[in-house]
């Protein structure tokens, strides 16, 4: 009967204990069996960081056939001490709830153990948590920089929240008092930080459920932007090489499409601002449109390292290095001379030899320019020692080409024993109508020898082209000779109307002995028409263009005005000349 009793009384007390947990699980069993739990402070609700100890107490101290123990949750844990009466306690500390058994186990092993009931009980944070404060190290960067976010404030457990997620997600949650964006996303982003007291790493309790905390938690949240640098290309679209040819060429810069996307909309300028820094430190400028596909190009002339550094609106920079080398070095001369002299006899020639540098630069070419002024190209394959024969005295130059266009000279002397002469012709030049002649006079010799076979100081000619016509002076007594030359330029007149120069009888007078008379004049052209007061028609007409041509009017017979009209080629425009006749007419 007793046993019976007192399952009957433990079932009803574990019973009651259970509607007590459901209604508040903050409270503890206050009444227990002789031998049981007393929870020390006695109060439900603990300040901040506060230990409690449960006793377990009502059995025979004396006795030295039990050792206390504490059952927690699944396990056996010892006392944590002993307390003034003797009796043995467990000190909790850590905020969630727990399930505790007094436990007395024989030391006689053949005995059972002795238990109490099962006591719940909750262990609360009653402290403030406090408020956080938010510090960050920057409201807004570019990507790439860091941008560390931290808390202070909380008198117990920070988490965070950050929306959206940096990496892509709608939202990245953490524990602790700081954040640093590393490479995230350009756009904005939202950071909450929360203070608590759930601890971040308790573990679940007996039943399932994490402990609730007494007080509230406290949170506040700030903004950050991580904004989107400027994409663009820098560099040649072909080699990046100055030349002797090329002493300048274009670089450019160019949109280039983002390698990341913006977790949202974010305004910035379309226009990026572009700075080029050049190799001696001084830099150009300009703009680059990114809603265009067109580049924005900067000429340099310089061989070095270039530095685009390009800006948006939000202060954010991109840079980008190209190099340009250089090969406008010119090809060394070591040495340019002449050997032999130059006289006046016809087998009379001196040797030019010239050494040149390293031809790292293949092939090259090498010309010289004569006294005269003509151009000679004595090597194309690059020979680093060019020769030439020459003829003639006075100063040559040497021109050294390669392969990348630049040019280096130098200059050698020819002697000469005798003088040539400098002969000459006038006019050197000149301009005649088809059918005119010139005379041509030499002068600065002795004797003249001409390309027409004459011979003798002065020629006239009567060329029916434009014609060069030289002549070579010989001087006596060394017989060194010179040749010059005259070019007569053919000018294909126009046509010209008759002027009272070129009219033979200008005064036209008719009278009863003087009746029919003759109009006469000279013209140029390839017809000449001369028309009556009544329409009559004289008319003169010639196959070719005549200069100085008859224009004959015979049997005028009546007094009046009269028109001669000169006729050229189809595309030139007629000329006319009018002449009157006076007195009495005649049949």
């Amino acid at each position: 009967m007793f046993n019976t009793t007192k399952l009957v009384f433990r079932l009803f007390s574990s019973l009651l204990v259970l509607l007590v947990l459901a209604g508040n699980l903050a409270n503890a069993q206050t009444s227990s069996p002789q031998t049981g739990l007393h929870l020390t402070p006695a109060s439900n609700t603990w300040a901040h960081n506060e230990t409690i100890k449960v006793r377990l107490k009502g059995f025979d101290l004396t006795a030295k056939t039990t050792t206390p123990m504490f059952r927690l949750g699944a396990g056996l844990v010892p006392p944590t001490g002993y307390d003034d009466e003797g009796y043995p306690y467990l000190e909790l500390s850590r905020p969630e709830q727990y399930e505790v058994q007094g436990v007395l186990l024989p030391t006689d092993k053949s005995l059972t153990e002795e238990t109490t009931e099962f006591y719940y009980y909750g262990i609360y944070e009653g402290a403030p948590v406090g408020t956080p404060t938010i510090i960050v190290s920057a409201s807004a960067v570019c990507v790439g920089t860091p941008l560390s976010v931290s808390a202070t404030g909380c008198n117990a457990y920070y988490y965070y929240t950050i929306s959206p997620d940096p990496d892509g997600a709608e939202s990245l949650t953490g524990t602790g008092d700081n954040y640093t964006f590393e490479n995230a996303f350009p756009g904005s982003y939202t950071i909450t930080f929360e203070c608590s007291n759930t601890e971040p790493t308790q573990p679940n309790r007996i039943g399932g459920d994490k402990a609730t905390t007494v007080n509230p938690s406290s949170s506040a949240s700030t903004v950050v932007t991580v904004n989107e640098p400027p994409s663009v290309s820098f560099g040649p679209r072909s080699e990046p090489r100055l030349t002797c040819t090329t002493p300048s060429l274009p670089l450019f810069a160019a949109n280039q499409s983002q390698s990341r996307t913006t977790n949202k909309s974010m305004a910035v300028s379309t226009v990026l601002s572009l700075t080029v820094v050049q190799p001696n430190l001084t830099t150009q400028t300009g703009n680059l449109d990114q809603s265009s596909s067109d580049p924005t190009a900067f000429t340099v002339n310089q061989a070095g390292s270039y530095t685009l550094l390009a800006s948006n609106s939000n202060g954010c920079t991109a840079s980008h290095t190209t190099q340009v080398t250089s090969s406008t070095s010119t090809v060394a001369i070591n040495s340019f001379v002449a050997s032999g002299t130059i006289n006046c006899s016809q087998s009379s020639s001196a040797t030019l030899t010239a050494s040149l540098g390293k031809a790292d630069r293949m092939p090259y070419s090498s010309t010289v320019v004569q006294p005269d002024g003509s151009i000679q190209t004595i090597l194309e394959d690059g020979n680093p020692n060019p020769g030439y024969t020459v003829t003639q005295g006075g100063t040559y130059t040497l021109l050294v080409s390669d392969s990348n266009g630049c040019v280096s000279s130098t200059t050698t002397t020819v002697s000469s024993e005798s003088s040539v002469p400098s002969v000459s012709v006038t006019p050197a030049m000149s301009t005649i109508q088809k059918g005119e002649s010139v005379t041509l006079t030499a002068s600065g010799a002795d004797s003249y020898q001409w390309s027409t076979t004459e011979a003798g100081e002065s020629i006239t000619v009567q060329p029916q082209i434009t014609t060069t016509i030289s002549v070579t002076g010989t001087d006596r007594e060394t017989g060194c000779f010179n040749v010059a030359q005259a070019t007569i330029q053919i000018q294909t007149p126009r046509p010209l109307a008759a002027t009272s120069p070129a009219i033979n009888n200008p005064v036209l007078v008719l009278s009863s002995s003087n009746c029919p008379i003759t109009f006469t004049g000279k013209g140029w052209g390839k017809s000449f028409v001369i028309t009556s007061p009544d329409g009559y028609v004289f008319s003169n007409v010639f196959r070719d263009f005549i200069v100085g041509g008859d224009i004959v009017g015979k049997d005028i017979k009546k007094p009046g005005t009269y028109t001669v009209t000169v006729f050229g080629d189809e595309d030139q425009t007629p000329v006319s000349y009018q002449f009157e006749v006076t007195g009495t007419g005649c049949n």
